[in-house]
């Protein structure tokens, strides 16, 4: 109950500061760059530098065990399957070269998405239609193969790329649409 409490005062903090921002500052051309601009504008040299220092830290922590936690669940589901003889010593380096493959896919979608909230929106896309709809199916079907949830995710991220590659802006409405398509894919590939 406590921490519910603690992780609810910490949104209302949130919260009221990014109001506070708003009236301070209502001519904001980025809102992306709230914090940045917020502690730019409003705090002292010394602040400014933990402030700015303790984001980058954060945002580089997060990464790296994003980029992390990928390599290791793409070595152990796909490469161990495929391949369960292997020593250790080629599974740390097949898992380091998955994490770089990782690291240079994030810096491009960085450099080609370039607001947090479309960047969040298409990862949110990807990731309800890859893994809550076979997670789904999975529960309510009864024999299920392997390879059906697998290749259920790989038709939903190559029909969510060819839509956001088609409607060549940051409208995330293309992106959304087949992910209530991919629903009907985890059944007609178990067949």
């Amino acid at each position: 109950m406590l921490i519910g409490g603690v992780v609810v005062l910490t949104y209302v903090v949130i919260i009221i500061i990014g109001l506070c921002l708003v009236v301070a500052m209502p001519d904001m051309e980025n809102p992306d760059l709230a914090f940045a601009t917020a502690t730019t504008t409003f705090t002292p040299t010394g602040v400014r530098g933990v402030l700015l220092a303790a984001a980058l830290a954060s945002v580089m922590s997060t990464a790296s065990s994003e980029i992390m936690g990928t390599a290791t669940v793409a070595y152990n589901d796909l490469v161990c399957a495929s391949k369960p003889d292997m020593s250790e010593k080629q599974g740390i380096r097949i898992t380091r070269i998955i994490a770089v493959i990782v690291g240079c896919l994030a810096i491009v979608c960085a450099l080609w998405i370039q607001s947090v909230l479309v960047a969040l929106d298409v990862a949110y896309a990807f990731i309800s239609g890859c893994i809550f709809i076979p997670l789904v199916f999975a529960f309510i079907m009864k024999k299920v193969k392997g390879g059906a949830a697998v290749t259920g995710m790989q038709l939903r991220n190559s029909t969510g790329i060819s839509y956001q590659r088609r409607s060549h802006s940051n409208n995330t409405y293309y992106v959304r649409n087949p992910c209530e398509r991919s629903c009907v894919l985890p059944c007609e590939c178990n067949r």
